[in-house]
């Protein structure tokens, strides 16, 4: 069943990138500076958004501050329910410091707001209840993600997850002990998977790794990508029997950043619905792609011609 109507629970932040045109290895780098609102959580939004899909963004801000202006500007403008953006003065600034080069990230440094915050399990039912399907990012803390699981397994919602870097993929690491898939679909970067201690090489030849990756994140599949050169998908289909599918990067339109594209994948899967049609989705990917990776923010810019 495709989905119309999508809960999204995480950050959103100011991304403030600097893309280096000069000398890699200077301290005070030659650039331009590209600001904008991102996040994990919110990029999936906007993109899910951007193709029509209606969306409730949960988050949080520090109340009054520039980050709070831009946020909630951005989820006007692009018409995305913010019932659930919860504004204090407790709250830290969010923010994702970034440096860039010919496209890609290099570094960078991060706070988000929705790390310190707690949704009440009344504010959640009541959202989730009316959702077709949920979306995390791992900013969130372990409690409440068990706490979004309980209440999506309880309504039958189907739950995805962003991994967002490797620090905080370790976050869905072994969430759970039980082989129950708890996970419709988790998507990370080869970077993430690879700081959990999963070998690449391995896994396309030894089925046994295969299975223990959709164990580890309590998943029916998880997507991991891998730049330029496409994404696997390894999918659960049954009690110890997994399959593995090797995707190749598609042809898309000039790639001015890959800020956003893990996001923009993720996006792309949840509007499908489950169960997912991975030969379908291979043309679904390049329309949810080719907006992000033609801006150097990570979302798609509002009025791109790409509809």
């Amino acid at each position: 069943m495709l989905a119309t109507k999508v809960l999204v629970i995480g950050s959103a932040h100011l991304d403030i990138v600097g893309e280096i045109t000069g000398d890699v290895n200077n301290i005070d780098k030659i650039g331009k500076v590209h600001v904008s609102v991102g996040g994990s959580a919110f990029n999936v939004a906007a993109s899910l958004a951007f193709h029509g899909i209606n969306v409730v963004f949960a988050s949080g801000v520090k109340s009054r501050s520039l980050g709070e202006s831009a946020i909630r500007c951005e989820l006007k403008k692009r018409k995305i329910d913010d019932t659930l953006l919860v504004s204090s003065s407790s709250l830290p600034e969010s923010g994702f410091i970034a440096h860039t080069f010919r496209g890609d990230l290099i570094s960078a440094v991060s706070e988000t707001a929705v790390e310190h915050l707690r949704f009440t399990n009344s504010q959640l039912r009541s959202v989730i209840k009316k959702s077709d399907s949920v979306v995390i990012d791992a900013n969130l803390g372990r409690d409440q993600i068990g706490q979004i699981e309980t209440i999506c397994r309880s309504f039958n919602r189907p739950l995805y997850a962003s991994a967002v870097s490797e620090t905080k993929v370790k976050r869905l690491d072994r969430l759970w002990k039980d082989r129950h898939a708890h996970f419709a679909a988790v998507v990370m970067n080869r970077a993430e998977a690879t700081k959990c201690g999963f070998r690449f090489d391995l896994l396309a030849t030894r089925n046994h790794l295969q299975e223990q990756i959709c164990a580890h994140f309590s998943a029916l599949t998880v997507v991991v990508t891998n730049g330029n050169e496409g994404y696997l998908v390894i999918e659960r289909q049954g009690t110890n029997e997994v399959r593995l599918l090797n995707i190749q990067s598609g042809v898309y339109r000039k790639c001015v950043s890959t800020l956003g594209a893990g996001d923009a994948l993720l996006a792309s899967i949840v509007s499908m619905g489950q169960p997912p049609d991975w030969v379908a989705h291979r043309k679904i990917a390049k329309k949810y792609l080719d907006p992000v990776l033609a801006t150097k923010g990570s979302t798609p810019a509002f009025n791109a011609p790409f509809l």
